[in-house]
């Protein structure tokens, strides 16, 4: 299994933006002041830190063959809207936590069924998300990433060895 990790302001083609705009702050931050650049740079420290002990994890790569890859998207409206394009290189695509404030957002963009499942910070947005997506008979999986130490004291998460 390969997962491919996206985090906003990643490029992925001019043609696949929705918005020129994005497409050029990140050309400007990439290239001019050398910098990357993501709305949450704890989660991309975080990441970029996985991928580094890991062959199978890709940060903002677009994988090359089709064969068991994973997509998720961290954070970045465009950047998901480009990788839904591209779902058929996908096994699974994953959407969140910090895509929108509400997923009746964006013309409703995290109901669209080319994403599997949805990744939220906690039980109450859980449960939340878990209503809204009834009252528009939607099914879709809801998975809890953790935002905080209390989180993970409540979802009874276990250190498995090398995981």
């Amino acid at each position: 299994m390969n997962l491919y990790i996206y985090v906003n302001d990643c490029y992925l083609g001019l043609r696949d933006f929705n918005s020129i705009k994005t497409s050029f702050k990140f050309h400007i931050k990439k290239f001019i002041f050398n910098q990357e650049s993501s709305g949450h740079i704890a989660v991309t420290s975080c990441i970029k830190e996985l991928s580094k002990s890991s062959n199978k994890i890709f940060i903002n790569e677009i994988p090359k063959t089709k064969s068991n890859n994973y997509a998720l998207v961290t954070s970045g409206v465009d950047v998901l809207k480009a990788l839904m394009k591209r779902k058929h290189k996908f096994k699974k695509l994953v959407a969140g936590p910090n895509i929108v404030h509400h997923p009746l957002e964006h013309n409703k963009l995290l109901l669209d069924k080319r994403i599997d499942a949805l990744l939220v910070p906690s039980e109450n947005i859980k449960s939340y998300y878990s209503n809204i997506l009834s009252h528009e008979n939607i099914k879709k999986n809801i998975l809890i990433w953790p935002a905080l130490p209390s989180d993970l004291v409540n979802n009874q998460i276990k250190e498995k060895a090398n995981d």
